[in-house]
């Protein structure tokens, strides 16, 4: 009966778009077509959901917040057929390795850091963020495909609409806060969802059998860390979405230091590992920002200038060496 009603919504639309979609060819002009029709909703964020109406009891609906995977066109919630952007896949990508990298550093740092249990931890909070973001991809519009539909974004305020919810008469507020970034929001919320159950169905009856009956302390660190990215998530998600690549290069940059000056010398075997893990995060980062910039030159660029940092570092460090600047051995 679901989707009965899916097929009946979906068919209504569609014949309604297409009257529209006919009258506006003739007239020319859509916006001006859609301003004769209705008259135009208060706010940024306000539109009329006309599913399954007639133009005649849609002309006469409320303006009021719009379903999830709609966006207001000033007149009507319209369905968002965009496909995903680059740079709204890359900062998903960033929230799910963001969630990952809290898990991976809760584990304890031991001896037993290399051993196999550790090992079979690591794979195991792989696996989980692997699947958490297959679920994602599923239950967002078009749902059942590995595909998402987008309805982009042109304003940091898009994340925040139930700030700019409009008062026409100056003292009753219309609500009209409705997911505006879809699916950026929706598919975070979900990963973590599925993230934190597959931590209490598969990671904590695996840590309790590997390590002891309580299991590892690493597991409930892992469950306080789910919760606060969804809260740092709905807050900040709109500044960490056009600060993200910064604050990664940044942190890559820091860590390549770190560890070159540091454990590269001292360490056996060298942590070729954690090196490659900073250089995929760090080309990440140069991908985002060279995709929001619209570089034409990406495609060379983003392979090779996440390896300049190391390579530099190397190239230079014996003559920044304080210890053979003191000696003047340089």
């Amino acid at each position: 009966s679901c989707c009965c009603c899916c097929c009946a919504a979906t068919t209504t639309i569609s014949s309604f778009t297409a009257v529209v979609a006919g009258m506006a060819s003739e007239s020319g002009n859509s916006s001006s077509l859609l301003a004769e029709l209705y008259d135009r909703c208060p706010g940024r964020y306000c539109g009329r959901d006309v599913r399954g109406l007639s133009l005649a009891q849609a002309q006469l609906a409320e303006c009021g917040a719009c379903p999830s995977g709609f966006r207001t066109n000033g007149y009507t919630c319209e369905p968002c057929g965009e496909g995903m952007s680059e740079y709204d896949a890359l900062f998903l990508s960033a929230c799910c390795l963001v969630v990952l990298a809290a898990s991976l550093s809760t584990m304890p740092r031991s001896r037993d850091a290399l051993t196999l249990r550790a090992a079979v931890m690591g794979l195991l909070a792989c696996a989980e963020a692997a699947v958490a973001v297959i679920c994602a991809l599923l239950l967002t519009h078009p749902r059942g495909y590995l595909e998402v539909q987008s309805c982009g974004l042109s304003r940091l305020s898009d994340w925040y609409p139930a700030l700019y919810n409009p008062r026409p008469d100056y003292v009753t507020a219309t609500h009209c806060a409705s997911e505006v970034v879809y699916p950026l929001l929706t598919f975070v919320l979900i990963f973590d969802a599925f993230s934190f159950a597959l931590v209490l169905l598969l990671r904590l009856p695996v840590s309790m059998c590997i390590y002891n009956s309580k299991g590892n302390s690493s597991i409930y660190r892992t469950l306080y860390v789910l919760p606060a990215h969804v809260a740092g998530h709905v807050v900040l998600g709109g500044l960490f979405y056009y600060a993200f690549p910064y604050i990664i290069a940044i942190a890559c940059l820091i860590t390549n230091i770190y560890i070159l000056s540091t454990k590269w010398k001292k360490d056996k075997p060298k942590p070729i590992v954690a090196l490659a893990v900073v250089y995929c995060l760090l080309a990440l980062a140069v991908e985002a920002l060279l995709s929001y910039y619209d570089v034409s030159e990406r495609a060379w660029l983003s392979p090779w200038l996440p390896a300049v940092p190391p390579l530099l570092y190397l190239a230079t460090e014996r003559f920044t060496d304080p210890r053979k600047l003191r000696d003047g051995s340089v």
